[in-house]
């Protein structure tokens, strides 16, 4: 995203990348190397089994004052068992492929539109 959308990643970078790398919970291995490839990006794995569920109790938590932020509130529950980092032998594939997408969305963008 930081290559292929510049002007995307520029506006949500100081709200959800703070640091070089994308912090998620994904299962499977293979899964995980796709997205941190297409991304360009390390991800953090994460223990949690129920993303959503774990960040509306964090929010909670910042809301009820039991932590100061959201920062807070990730350091004392987020717990990080991983990491992976995308394979740079997939740039390249990953890279032609977008370009593909981005040269043909113009023509196709309007038949979700049409389509029933």
């Amino acid at each position: 995203m930081r290559r292929h959308e510049p002007d995307v990643y520029r506006r949500i970078a100081h709200v959800l990348l703070p640091k070089d790398y994308v912090r998620l919970r994904l299962s499977g291995e293979l899964w995980r190397r796709i997205v941190a490839s297409t991304l360009d990006l390390s991800l953090e794995i994460t223990a949690a089994d129920d993303a959503a569920a774990l960040g509306a109790a964090m929010l909670g938590g910042v809301a009820s004052g039991l932590f100061a932020d959201v920062a807070a509130a990730v350091d004392s529950c987020v717990r990080v068992v991983g990491r992976v980092d995308p394979d740079p032998s997939w740039r390249g594939p990953y890279a032609e492929g977008y370009a593909r997408f981005r040269r043909l969305y113009p023509a196709i963008a309007g038949l979700r539109a049409t389509a029933g």
